[in-house]
């Protein structure tokens, strides 16, 4: 939900001709050098976040993951 609030609001944006400060781009590679050096238990991912909640490894050891 909250991704398409995001897609819709951005959207909204670019039509009203509102431009970043910053280059999307950059912004794009900014992002990507923050989430490489950041350790994986702190990123939504398997071994972090939600993952890692008793009721996420009931659900994964249901599935036989």
């Amino acid at each position: 939900m909250a991704g398409a609030v995001n897609a819709v609001t951005s959207a909204q944006m670019a039509l009203a001709g509102i431009n970043s400060a910053i280059p999307v781009d950059e912004v794009i590679d900014a992002m990507r050098r923050i989430g490489a050096d950041m350790s994986d238990t702190l990123k939504e991912t398997a071994r972090g976040g939600l993952a890692t909640t008793r009721t996420a490894l009931e659900v994964k050891n249901r599935l036989k993951m």
